[in-house]
């Protein structure tokens, strides 16, 4: 199976104008063979090479790691039927686990995206996330702040609270990192990469130099 070709653009440019069954059903083909197949042949290539740099991955299917195509629109105002991008999450126990983290990846036709980090997290795992930070401030901005990662991922994302439980509030005072929600950094590359023989070793410099970032989180988890 070979890497993307320029028919993975085309049929998400189309997608954006039709997001709709009918259409869906005519281009279905087009979706398996130059869309889901190519996506999925470069998730595990991309495994392969990150176990090779010492990653670790339970599940051997790239299913368990990919994400479908077809949107949940059972409490969404928004009813169009499919997403307009191929993602996955490449962390040790895939898509059905919150923890241990890895890196988020989202791709269509003009972007190709690099998340690493916590998006929504329940109620324990935030909290724990908090009292990690509320310990460790100077350690999680210095982790933040430093140079690689912020000239190659975004500042942190993520909805705020308004107002902390009270164990919180005082280490709030020293940092407003604290009110965050979700913790999570976005690189935003050019969906021309997906063309580029070289991709898992360009996904893979931008995961190393997220990894202190991914470490201290995965930490606050398992404590």
């Amino acid at each position: 199976m070979s890497r993307f070709t320029s028919q993975f653009h085309k049929f998400f440019t189309a997608l954006e104008k039709n997001n709709n069954r009918e259409w869906f059903h005519k281009n279905k083909t087009l979706f398996k063979d130059e869309v889901e197949a190519p996506f999925h042949h470069f998730i595990g290539e991309l495994m392969h090479y990150l176990e090779n740099k010492g990653e670790t991955f339970n599940k051997t299917s790239t299913k368990d790691y990919v994400y479908r195509i077809y949107r949940d629109v059972r409490f969404s105002k928004d009813k169009s039927p499919y997403k307009v991008q191929m993602s996955a999450i490449l962390s040790p126990e895939g898509r059905k686990s919150d923890v241990p983290l890895g890196l988020y990846l989202e791709a269509n036709h003009d972007k190709f995206h690099i998340y690493e980090g916590l998006f929504r997290p329940s109620k324990s795992i935030l909290y724990n996330v908090r009292n990690a930070i509320a310990q460790n401030i100077e350690q999680f901005e210095e982790i933040l702040n430093h140079p690689k990662l912020t000239a190659t991922f975004s500042p942190l994302l993520g909805d705020k609270n308004k107002r902390l439980p009270k164990e919180f509030q005082e280490a709030a005072l020293r940092t407003p990192l604290l009110y965050f929600k979700s913790y999570y950094i976005r690189a935003e590359l050019s969906s021309d990469l997906l063309l580029m023989d070289n991709l898992p070793e360009i996904v893979w410099q931008y995961h190393k130099i997220a990894k202190p970032f991914t470490a201290f989180l995965n930490k606050a988890l398992s404590d």
